[in-house]
């Protein structure tokens, strides 16, 4: 009789839990801020990209004359759309030591959780404002909603994550977080009930694992918890 290996639990120090981000839009208001951030960001991209290409052709044409500088310049935008894709973050994954943030294109990020001071889930404007209006962004998954992010603050900044099963991803947190790490005692050591409502304009999410309106956070200001 072949015995089969028990399925790791979210308490299991060898546990990862994969968090993969929500990327279509979730309503009308998400097309609009969409097409509307599009509309902003579009043109200073290409702006941009022209002015790589001048700069890299100017300098390789002053190194290695006309020609050469011509070829040269066709780099500038390669080199920007890796640059642009090397930040990309495709998917979060948890365990008892941190996160970790899976990107493109680049080595895997480990935050400890001894280094993560907050976990909160965050309003259109709060995203649109510090993770999308800025270079870097803030907010560097495929994602096309502007609801459901949660905010990530750590020693060295922050970041923003809109997970695909909100609640999953709470528990997780939680599990994981407190499962071999003493928790300091401005931390919960049980994950606190979450009171969701809707707002104007905003359209629930339901999670799979629950009936209960998924939304946003009665106080989306307040951190579920906080070192």
């Amino acid at each position: 009789m072949i015995r089969q290996k028990p399925r790791p639990t979210a308490k299991s120090a060898q546990q990862r839990v994969v968090v993969q981000p929500h990327l279509p839009p979730r309503d009308d208001a998400d097309v609009k801020i969409g097409w509307t951030y599009a509309a902003i960001t579009f043109p200073l991209l290409l702006l941009s990209m022209i002015a790589l290409i001048a700069l890299t052709g100017w300098l390789g044409t002053l190194a290695f004359g006309a020609l050469n500088g011509a070829w040269l310049a066709l780099l500038g935008p390669l080199v920007f759309l890796f640059l642009l894709r090397k930040i990309s973050v495709l998917r979060l994954e948890l365990d008892s030591h941190g996160v970790h943030i899976k990107r493109l294109l680049a080595p895997t990020e480990t935050i400890p959780w001894s280094e993560i001071e907050e976990i909160r889930p965050v309003g259109r404007k709060e995203l649109v404002m510090e993770g999308w209006a800025c270079w870097p962004p803030k907010e560097q998954t495929f994602s096309m909603t502007a609801q459901g992010h949660y905010k990530v603050r750590h020693k060295k900044g922050f970041f923003f994550f809109p997970p695909a099963d909100p609640q999953h991803f709470e528990q997780s947190v939680n599990a994981l977080r407190h499962a071999h790490i003493p928790a300091p005692s401005a931390v919960q050591t049980q994950a606190p009930e979450i009171v969701w409502r809707k707002l104007p304009g905003e359209t629930a999410t339901p999670t799979p694992a629950t009936k209960q309106e998924v939304g946003v956070r009665t106080k989306p200001d307040s951190p579920w918890w906080k070192n």
